[in-house]
């Protein structure tokens, strides 16, 4: 942390004292934790006054949006594009629909961190602004990482549903606890597969925000056939490389993936010389999001960040019901539909009534 931050110029910390003068009632003890708390409350109606949940997944549509009408892509691109060394036809299909998916994936990577932070900030009675604005990267990330293995009660617990470990004397033949028994194992399983996606698609993330380490060409075809061509025109897929140089085994530990491939292993002096130029972190590889042959299609990110859209919907409304009483006594759960949520009444007991 520098030594600086946090800090205010002695103006501004005047101005800040003068304007917290004002109309304070000269026994006003400051900043007690009470008060702390009632702020945090106030922020928090703030945020959810003007956050939308639904942005990256919208963004994530839009994508899918642009590879379904890239031939108007090539219809309004096509000089330019020809200037190039391929065709149009290979660039649109081939370097743009990569791109686009590396996009989408990135896209959704950081909404699953957004949610990881919302869970964070939610978490806290007194710093919500804090942990919303000044939750590091990393916690984050490994917030989300573990979501792969969630339970039911640590689900509950996400998305501030009201849990009973001991369920033992309800009715299960009853519709409302059946609803919440689908409902609970929904919000667990969604959970997971975010975490599992967040995982697979960590490293490629990454990469995406420094666009030198991704490697959207096939250098190998410089003329691809029309096969290739009426393949790509018919599929929302693509297959974006990452370009890494850490250790393989740590590579395959962050991202669980099979796909490793070193660029060009072909040369004498890089094969040659393997060992020593992967210890010095100088080996060029490119990594797959998925296992080879199993190209990620722009379908998987739109159903991943739907599901993100929904839990972020969930937990705010939620938590609103936690902070004010003016929220009412209903709570929230993912129903099937990304687009819906289950609505039910808290008891004293907090069944699902």
């Amino acid at each position: 942390m520098s030594k600086n931050e946090g800090k205010q110029s002695p103006q501004v910390e005047q101005a800040f004292q003068r304007a917290e003068q004002e109309g304070r009632p000269a026994d006003y003890p400051g900043l007690t934790p009470e008060h702390r708390k009632a702020a945090s409350t106030s922020q928090f109606f703030t945020f959810l006054s003007r956050y939308w949940p639904d942005w990256r997944h919208t963004k994530v549509r839009m994508y899918r949006f642009l590879l379904e009408e890239r031939e108007q892509l090539l219809a309004r691109e096509r000089e330019r594009l020809q200037r190039g060394s391929h065709h149009p036809e290979t660039i649109v299909y081939q370097e743009i629909t990569n791109g686009l998916i590396a996009a989408a994936a990135s896209e959704v990577c950081q909404y699953a961190e957004d949610l990881g932070v919302l869970v964070s900030a939610c978490d806290s009675d007194e710093f919500f602004a804090q942990k919303l604005a000044g939750t590091r990267a990393g916690s984050a990330q490994d917030r989300v990482k573990g979501w792969k293995d969630v339970t039911d009660g640590q689900a509950a617990g996400i998305l501030r549903i009201p849990f009973d470990q001991d369920r033992n004397d309800w009715e299960e033949t009853d519709p409302i606890v059946q609803d919440y028994v689908l409902g609970l194992a929904r919000a667990r399983n969604r959970l997971r597969e975010i975490g599992r996606f967040y995982r697979d698609w960590e490293l490629h993330f990454m990469r995406y925000k420094h666009g030198l380490l991704l490697g959207l060409s096939e250098p190998e075809v410089v003329e691809q056939s029309s096969a290739f061509l009426d393949r790509r025109r018919s599929s929302l897929s693509g297959a974006p490389f990452a370009f890494d140089c850490a250790p393989i085994s740590q590579a395959i530990d962050q991202c669980r993936q099979l796909g490793l491939i070193i660029a060009n292993v072909d040369e004498d002096h890089v094969r040659w010389n393997i060992s020593k130029l992967a210890q010095e972190r100088n080996l060029l590889r490119l990594v797959l999001p998925s296992p080879l042959g199993n190209q990620p299609d722009i379908w998987e990110f739109e159903r991943i960040s739907s599901w993100i859209s929904q839990l972020q919907l969930v937990l705010l409304w939620n938590r609103a019901r936690e902070l004010d009483e003016q929220h009412g006594t209903a709570y929230y759960m993912p129903a099937e539909r990304a687009d819906e949520r289950l609505v039910f009444t808290l008891k004293a007991q907090q069944e699902p009534r």
